[in-house]
């Protein structure tokens, strides 16, 4: 019975993992003219397990896709890329969602 117990939460911990993660349409657009740049549909991470784990052992990503890291305010942040199989870009942007590097 044990064995059988073990075994379902298992499969239940592969669906949890399996689930799709929440995402949300991103536009990147010029101030000046309001002319849209780019548009990526963004996984999002806002939990530390999900910031943690990120792009981790992905073989690869849809063009215009990637993953937004969403914190409650401002401060310095290091990225680690272990286990990171795709080449990646990192963008910066401030409470107003202005870009800053």
């Amino acid at each position: 019975m044990a064995t059988i117990i073990a075994l379902l939460s298992l499969l239940g911990l592969s669906v949890l993992l399996e689930a799709d993660p929440p995402r949300t349409r991103i536009e990147v657009v010029r101030p000046a003219t309001g002319v849209v740049l780019l548009e990526v549909e963004a996984e999002l991470a806002t939990s530390q397990e999900t910031r943690t784990r990120g792009l981790m052992e992905r073989p690869s990503l849809p063009p215009n896709h990637g993953m937004l890291f969403i914190f409650d305010k401002p401060k310095p942040l290091n990225f680690w890329m272990f286990n990171t199989l795709i080449p990646l870009d990192i963008i910066f942007a401030d409470e107003r969602r202005r870009i800053v590097t």
